[in-house]
């Protein structure tokens, strides 16, 4: 997963350490001295996050799985949430709109940005 990041950089809400569900799963999979570094790591202002600190911390999420821990619950929310649409839309009728709503659930899974 690495390989998705190097010609836009690090993410952005990693830079901003923002609470995301791969950071959050990362928090309780690390121990010693790499729980250490991403303590230190959160508690840093994001102005002070450089490109080796942020690459570090997405190398852990990798090894550590965060990133694939992310995107199945992502999938798993995905099909839960097209499951509840294609119930409570059973009996509307098909067409455009529908199939645009319908289409946000993928689209959103997909997107990169």
């Amino acid at each position: 997963h690495r390989s998705d990041f190097p010609e836009r950089g690090p993410p952005r809400d990693l830079r901003e350490g923002k609470r995301t569900l791969m950071l959050i799963h990362l928090v309780g999979a690390v121990e010693g001295a790499d729980a250490a570094f991403v303590e230190s790591f959160l508690g840093l202002a994001p102005e002070d996050r450089d490109d080796d600190t942020l690459e570090r911390v997405l190398e852990l999420m990798v090894v550590h799985g965060s990133i694939e821990f992310a995107e199945d619950y992502a999938r798993g929310i995905a099909g839960a949430a097209l499951d509840a649409y294609d119930a409570a839309f059973a009996g509307a009728a098909p067409g455009d709109a529908s199939r645009f709503v319908r289409g946000l659930v993928p689209y959103m899974l997909d997107r990169r940005h």
